[in-house]
């Protein structure tokens, strides 16, 4: 049974205060998950790395140390992402990366970005940013990896400049935000988050079906 499982995030900047919002948000998101791993005695470790660079050196210097650990990539893809695509595949075709000792089961992606996740519950957002907040700039909410990427923050800023915290603020919101997901929500919308959520049932539960 795998004793720790540890996820290796791009995003929250370079500061330590930052990369904390992410991690607290990213780990109320998967609080359902988390909470399956303390009850088997599986540790949970969520590690903001910055840069993708930055999360796939440190993620890669963590496998090369690793001892019965279970370790887990998750970046954005910066694209969209081909059917039927194997993951490290794409990412070394992408952005020159390669693990020649680890399956797909270690890689992840933000199809096409992390905020296709925040647009993907609507609500969410809402309640976030409060009245002000204006849906229509954001297209495809029910298929949100189908959105380009440099479409996506634009849409989300032109969806909250009018409310009370401003425009969206990657660094300052996302956090925030992502501790506010329904994850059924999620996962319901974009695949990505439906494959890694599965893959950590599986780990947590190896006698577990895949729905």
């Amino acid at each position: 049974m795998v004793k720790e499982i540890r996820l290796f995030v791009e995003g929250g900047g370079a500061d330590e205060h930052t990369q904390i919002k992410l991690r607290r948000g990213l780990s109320m998101f998967f609080q359902p998950l988390v909470q399956k791993a303390r009850d088997r005695k599986i540790r949970w470790r969520l590690i903001a790395g910055g840069s993708n660079q930055e999360t796939f050196k440190r993620f890669n210097r963590a496998c090369k140390q690793a001892q019965g650990e279970f370790l887990m990539l998750l970046v954005d893809s910066d694209g969209p992402l081909p059917e039927g695509a194997a993951i490290w595949t794409y990412l070394n075709k992408t952005f020159g990366w390669s693990a020649p000792d680890l399956t797909d089961d270690h890689a992840h992606l933000f199809v096409q970005a992390m905020e296709a996740w925040l647009v993907s519950d609507p609500e969410a957002l809402r309640a976030y940013y409060g009245p002000d907040f204006n849906a229509k700039p954001i297209p495809n909410t029910n298929e949100p990896e189908k959105i380009p990427k440099d479409r996506l923050v634009p849409a989300l800023e032109q969806a909250t400049r009018s409310t009370s915290k401003g425009k969206y603020h990657k660094i300052q919101h996302a956090g925030d935000l992502l501790a506010r997901l329904n994850p059924d929500i999620v996962r319901q919308n974009a695949a990505s988050c439906n494959r890694l959520w599965t893959t950590i049932e599986q780990l947590i539960d190896p006698a577990r079906k895949p729905i």
